[in-house]
């Protein structure tokens, strides 16, 4: 076997893999990718803020409208759900790339024990989720001491 490089020095791909059998693999790799990646499942990105006062999840929701998704409290955890649907594809048309993702969704988060729990207020705006929750005053109490 003659192992042959590239002009930057790089080991050629064909030194090791015959060209017949390269371009197989190659069309397993592509037809697998496509079509896990037809599969892949819509996950909103969230930036999670804590300030002074507050903490605030900011959700990138887009596409969607308040009516698509619903937000709980659920054991201390924020539960944000929804579905994304897909745009009904025209069938005369050929995607060369998909790059967009549709679904249902569900996005928990760990809420810290400092929070005012009645204070949570949530506002969904240009495809924006903002959801602020108050810290709650730490309560002190004093102990008498005998």
């Amino acid at each position: 076997m003659t192992v042959k490089f590239g002009q930057n020095g790089e080991l050629l791909r064909e030194a090791l893999v015959p060209g017949a059998f390269s371009t197989l693999v190659d069309s397993l790799y592509n037809e697998a990718v496509r079509h896990s990646n037809a599969k892949t499942e819509y996950r909103p990105v969230a930036d999670v803020i804590e300030k002074e006062n507050t903490f605030e999840i900011n959700a990138i929701l887009p596409g969607l409208k308040k009516e698509d998704i619903t937000l709980e409290l659920k054991d201390n955890k924020l539960v944000l759900k929804g579905e994304r649907k897909q745009v009904a594809e025209n069938e005369k048309a050929h995607y060369h790339v998909k790059e967009s993702f549709y679904g249902s969704f569900q996005r928990s988060f760990r809420l810290p024990e400092n929070i005012n729990k009645d204070s949570i207020k949530a506002e969904f705006k240009d495809g924006i989720l903002y959801v602020s929750i108050d810290k709650q005053n730490p309560s002190s109490t004093s102990i008498e001491i005998k």
